[in-house]
Protein backbone atom coordinates (compact mmCIF):
# COMPACT_ATOMS: atom_id res chain seq x y z
CA UNK A 1 0.00 0.00 0.00
CA UNK A 2 1.05 3.58 -0.84
CA UNK A 3 2.00 5.37 1.91
CA UNK A 4 0.03 7.98 0.13
CA UNK A 5 -3.65 5.49 0.74
CA UNK A 6 -2.72 5.61 4.29
CA UNK A 7 -3.91 9.39 5.61
CA UNK A 8 -6.63 8.98 2.86
CA UNK A 9 -8.06 5.98 4.24
CA UNK A 10 -7.62 7.60 8.04
CA UNK A 11 -9.72 10.58 6.55
CA UNK A 12 -12.39 8.37 5.05
CA UNK A 13 -12.67 6.53 8.47
CA UNK A 14 -12.70 9.59 10.36
CA UNK A 15 -15.82 10.54 7.99
CA UNK A 16 -17.42 7.60 8.54
CA UNK A 17 -17.33 7.45 12.60
CA UNK A 18 -18.10 11.22 12.45
CA UNK A 19 -21.73 10.99 10.65
CA UNK A 20 -22.22 7.90 12.68
CA UNK A 21 -21.78 9.84 16.13
CA UNK A 22 -24.45 12.95 14.42
CA UNK A 23 -26.42 10.40 13.21
CA UNK A 24 -26.56 9.09 16.80
CA UNK A 25 -27.28 12.69 17.96
CA UNK A 26 -29.96 13.08 15.84
CA UNK A 27 -31.51 10.12 16.41
CA UNK A 28 -31.39 10.94 20.32
CA UNK A 29 -33.06 14.26 19.89
CA UNK A 30 -35.65 12.88 17.54
CA UNK A 31 -36.29 10.49 20.43
CA UNK A 32 -36.36 13.53 23.15
CA UNK A 33 -38.57 15.24 20.86
CA UNK A 34 -41.01 12.35 20.41
CA UNK A 35 -40.95 11.67 24.63
CA UNK A 36 -41.86 15.80 25.33
CA UNK A 37 -44.69 16.06 23.15
CA UNK A 38 -45.91 12.67 24.87
CA UNK A 39 -45.93 13.97 27.79
CA UNK A 40 -47.27 17.16 27.03
CA UNK A 41 -49.96 15.10 26.03
CA UNK A 42 -50.31 13.17 28.95
CA UNK A 43 -50.17 16.08 31.15
CA UNK A 44 -53.05 18.03 28.87
CA UNK A 45 -55.04 14.87 29.27
CA UNK A 46 -54.55 14.76 32.79
CA UNK A 47 -55.43 18.47 33.24
CA UNK A 48 -58.01 17.64 31.64
CA UNK A 49 -59.40 14.92 33.51
CA UNK A 50 -58.74 17.10 36.55
CA UNK A 51 -60.89 20.38 35.79
CA UNK A 52 -63.60 18.20 34.20
CA UNK A 53 -64.50 15.11 35.99
CA UNK A 54 -67.77 13.39 35.40
CA UNK A 55 -70.68 16.48 36.13
CA UNK A 56 -73.81 15.45 37.81
CA UNK A 57 -76.81 17.50 35.81
CA UNK A 58 -79.50 17.82 38.15
CA UNK A 59 -81.66 18.96 35.79
CA UNK A 60 -82.73 17.76 31.92
CA UNK A 61 -81.46 20.85 30.26
CA UNK A 62 -78.07 22.49 30.09
CA UNK A 63 -77.52 25.93 31.80
CA UNK A 64 -78.86 28.58 30.09
CA UNK A 65 -80.51 31.81 30.57
CA UNK A 66 -80.29 35.99 30.13
CA UNK A 67 -76.49 36.38 31.12
CA UNK A 68 -77.17 39.83 31.87
CA UNK A 69 -79.46 39.67 34.38
CA UNK A 70 -77.38 37.37 36.36
CA UNK A 71 -74.49 39.88 35.73
CA UNK A 72 -75.81 42.21 38.03
CA UNK A 73 -77.07 39.37 40.84
CA UNK A 74 -76.70 41.69 44.04
CA UNK A 75 -78.04 44.95 45.49
CA UNK A 76 -76.51 47.10 48.12
CA UNK A 77 -77.40 49.73 50.52
CA UNK A 78 -75.74 52.74 52.25
CA UNK A 79 -74.71 52.04 55.76
CA UNK A 80 -76.13 54.35 58.30
CA UNK A 81 -73.85 57.19 59.99
CA UNK A 82 -73.06 56.31 63.97
CA UNK A 83 -70.30 59.08 64.22
CA UNK A 84 -66.00 59.21 64.11
CA UNK A 85 -66.61 58.06 60.09
CA UNK A 86 -68.06 54.67 61.42
CA UNK A 87 -70.69 53.11 59.61
CA UNK A 88 -73.37 50.83 60.95
CA UNK A 89 -74.17 47.90 58.07
CA UNK A 90 -77.43 47.75 57.37
CA UNK A 91 -78.18 45.16 54.83
CA UNK A 92 -74.86 44.78 53.08
CA UNK A 93 -75.13 42.32 49.73
CA UNK A 94 -78.79 40.70 49.36
CA UNK A 95 -79.89 37.72 47.41
CA UNK A 96 -80.00 39.47 43.83
CA UNK A 97 -82.80 40.58 41.61
CA UNK A 98 -81.09 39.51 38.80
CA UNK A 99 -81.57 35.92 39.74
CA UNK A 100 -84.91 36.05 40.44
CA UNK A 101 -85.26 38.23 37.23
CA UNK A 102 -83.75 35.76 35.08
CA UNK A 103 -86.42 32.78 36.56
CA UNK A 104 -89.64 35.24 35.56
CA UNK A 105 -87.77 36.08 32.03
CA UNK A 106 -87.76 32.06 31.60
CA UNK A 107 -90.47 31.28 33.31
CA UNK A 108 -88.70 28.34 35.33
CA UNK A 109 -86.53 27.64 37.83
CA UNK A 110 -82.70 28.68 37.22
CA UNK A 111 -80.83 25.22 36.11
CA UNK A 112 -77.52 24.57 37.80
CA UNK A 113 -74.54 21.97 36.75
CA UNK A 114 -72.24 20.53 39.39
CA UNK A 115 -68.62 19.24 39.41
CA UNK A 116 -68.97 16.84 42.42
CA UNK A 117 -65.11 16.72 42.91
CA UNK A 118 -64.34 20.39 43.10
CA UNK A 119 -67.61 21.17 44.73
CA UNK A 120 -68.64 23.75 42.53
CA UNK A 121 -71.49 25.02 40.49
CA UNK A 122 -69.95 24.80 37.02
CA UNK A 123 -72.42 27.13 35.16
CA UNK A 124 -73.10 30.34 34.69
CA UNK A 125 -75.63 30.46 37.53
CA UNK A 126 -72.62 30.25 39.44
CA UNK A 127 -72.26 33.61 41.49
CA UNK A 128 -76.51 33.47 41.73
CA UNK A 129 -76.38 30.55 43.61
CA UNK A 130 -73.70 31.58 46.44
CA UNK A 131 -74.99 35.18 46.58
CA UNK A 132 -78.58 33.05 47.06
CA UNK A 133 -76.79 30.92 49.63
CA UNK A 134 -75.42 33.72 51.80
CA UNK A 135 -78.95 35.41 51.61
CA UNK A 136 -80.14 32.20 53.16
CA UNK A 137 -77.66 32.28 55.78
CA UNK A 138 -78.13 35.58 56.66
CA UNK A 139 -82.07 35.92 57.12
CA UNK A 140 -82.38 32.63 58.62
CA UNK A 141 -79.97 31.00 60.63
CA UNK A 142 -78.40 32.14 63.76
CA UNK A 143 -74.95 33.15 63.97
CA UNK A 144 -74.33 31.39 67.34
CA UNK A 145 -72.56 28.54 65.84
CA UNK A 146 -68.38 28.70 65.01
CA UNK A 147 -69.24 27.14 61.93
CA UNK A 148 -71.52 26.05 59.24
CA UNK A 149 -70.86 22.12 60.50
CA UNK A 150 -72.05 22.48 63.82
CA UNK A 151 -75.65 23.99 62.72
CA UNK A 152 -77.89 21.46 63.65
CA UNK A 153 -78.72 19.04 61.04
CA UNK A 154 -82.82 19.88 61.06
CA UNK A 155 -81.80 23.88 60.39
CA UNK A 156 -79.45 22.87 57.54
CA UNK A 157 -82.05 20.48 55.91
CA UNK A 158 -84.37 23.50 55.98
CA UNK A 159 -81.54 26.32 54.77
CA UNK A 160 -80.94 23.77 51.78
CA UNK A 161 -84.44 23.71 50.73
CA UNK A 162 -85.09 26.98 50.61
CA UNK A 163 -82.52 26.84 47.72
CA UNK A 164 -85.26 25.04 46.05
CA UNK A 165 -87.40 28.19 45.60
CA UNK A 166 -84.89 29.64 42.78
CA UNK A 167 -82.61 26.99 41.37
CA UNK A 168 -83.44 23.63 39.77
CA UNK A 169 -81.85 21.32 42.14
CA UNK A 170 -83.03 17.54 43.79
CA UNK A 171 -81.59 18.76 47.72
CA UNK A 172 -82.03 15.13 48.59
CA UNK A 173 -79.42 14.07 46.20
CA UNK A 174 -76.32 13.32 48.67
CA UNK A 175 -73.75 14.99 45.90
CA UNK A 176 -75.96 18.45 45.71
CA UNK A 177 -75.60 18.51 49.39
CA UNK A 178 -71.81 17.91 49.53
CA UNK A 179 -71.76 21.00 47.00
CA UNK A 180 -74.42 23.25 48.74
CA UNK A 181 -72.86 22.90 52.46
CA UNK A 182 -69.25 24.03 50.23
CA UNK A 183 -70.83 27.24 49.57
CA UNK A 184 -72.25 27.46 52.71
CA UNK A 185 -69.68 26.89 54.59
CA UNK A 186 -67.40 29.47 52.52
CA UNK A 187 -70.37 31.83 52.92
CA UNK A 188 -70.93 31.53 56.51
CA UNK A 189 -66.93 32.24 57.38
CA UNK A 190 -67.32 35.28 55.40
CA UNK A 191 -70.23 36.65 56.70
CA UNK A 192 -68.74 35.84 60.12
CA UNK A 193 -65.48 37.52 58.99
CA UNK A 194 -67.34 40.66 57.90
CA UNK A 195 -69.06 41.32 61.25
CA UNK A 196 -65.38 40.55 62.96
CA UNK A 197 -64.26 43.82 60.66
CA UNK A 198 -67.12 46.00 61.77
CA UNK A 199 -66.40 44.81 65.61
CA UNK A 200 -62.62 46.00 65.14
CA UNK A 201 -63.89 49.09 63.43
CA UNK A 202 -66.17 49.80 65.43
CA UNK A 203 -63.57 49.68 68.41
CA UNK A 204 -65.12 46.37 69.63
CA UNK A 205 -61.83 44.63 71.30
CA UNK A 206 -60.64 47.89 73.42
CA UNK A 207 -64.72 47.98 74.72
CA UNK A 208 -67.05 44.78 73.77
CA UNK A 209 -69.87 46.20 76.17
CA UNK A 210 -70.20 49.55 73.85
CA UNK A 211 -70.12 47.42 70.50
CA UNK A 212 -73.19 45.54 71.87
CA UNK A 213 -75.20 48.42 71.41
CA UNK A 214 -74.11 49.59 67.74
CA UNK A 215 -75.35 45.76 66.06
CA UNK A 216 -75.81 45.53 62.11
CA UNK A 217 -79.55 46.28 61.77
CA UNK A 218 -79.56 42.74 59.83
CA UNK A 219 -78.06 40.81 62.49
CA UNK A 220 -80.51 39.68 65.33
CA UNK A 221 -79.32 41.79 68.63
CA UNK A 222 -79.09 38.46 70.69
CA UNK A 223 -76.94 36.64 67.92
CA UNK A 224 -74.63 40.34 68.09
CA UNK A 225 -74.09 40.25 71.76
CA UNK A 226 -72.90 36.48 71.34
CA UNK A 227 -70.27 37.66 68.85
CA UNK A 228 -68.81 40.41 70.65
CA UNK A 229 -68.64 38.04 73.97
CA UNK A 230 -66.61 35.33 71.48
Amino acid sequence: MKELDVPLMKSSLNDRIRISKNKKIKDKNTNLEKDTEYMASTDNKKSRSVLSPTHLVTNVEQCEGPEKEIAHDTTHETGEEIGEGVTRPTRGITCGKGARNAMKVSKKKLPLEFNIQMLRVVCQNDSSFMHMCGYILRTNCSLQYKDWRLVPNVDRTTLRHKLTTLFDIDVENSNVRKVIDSYMSRTWRGHRATLHAYFKEIGGEADPTKAKTTHPSDVKKEDWEYLCDM
